[in-house]
């Protein structure tokens, strides 16, 4: 029994060190958000463009398995989903990608209203890089303004 009990502590040790990096063996990769860009408004439906950049401060290359990500616009959920991307991060590079979104035509119609009356749209950008063993989260808030 003192054996599994060991084991079980070993296990969740590992996991939680996975989870902040190694100190001195593995760093944790850093996210950031670039550029939100709209790409496309049509009765057909809408899309955009996130910009991210992933950096490797590792020594080694890393390799990445996907993408996930929410977007909200004044709090109103209008895109959200997950795309692969099964590319490898070279020691020490910063490779930016572009994850095409495509937006919930109903929820933005629903919003327009709000954005004409006030000129600006207030927008929450979140989700996460996914890696062997972790997931690197990313967060961009601001707002932008609109014309009319």
């Amino acid at each position: 029994m003192p054996i599994r009990m060991f084991l079980y502590l070993l296990v969740a040790m590992l996991l939680q060190a996975c989870t902040a990096g190694l100190p001195g063996v593995m760093e944790t990769p850093r996210v950031s958000v670039q550029d939100v860009a709209l790409q496309q408004v049509s009765l057909a439906g809408s899309s955009a463009v996130v910009m991210l950049n992933v950096t490797n401060p590792n020594p080694f290359p890393l390799p990445l398995r996907g993408i996930d990500y929410s977007l909200r616009l004044n709090g109103r959920a209008v895109a959200g989903g997950q795309q692969l991307q099964q590319r490898n991060i070279n020691a020490g590079e910063t490779v930016p990608l572009a994850i095409p979104v495509q937006l919930q035509l109903r929820e933005v119609l629903g919003l327009l209203p709000q954005v004409l009356q006030n000129g600006q749209v207030q927008y929450e950008l979140s989700g996460g890089v996914s890696l062997p063993f972790i997931r690197v989260p990313f967060a961009r808030q601001g707002s932008a303004g609109v014309q009319r």
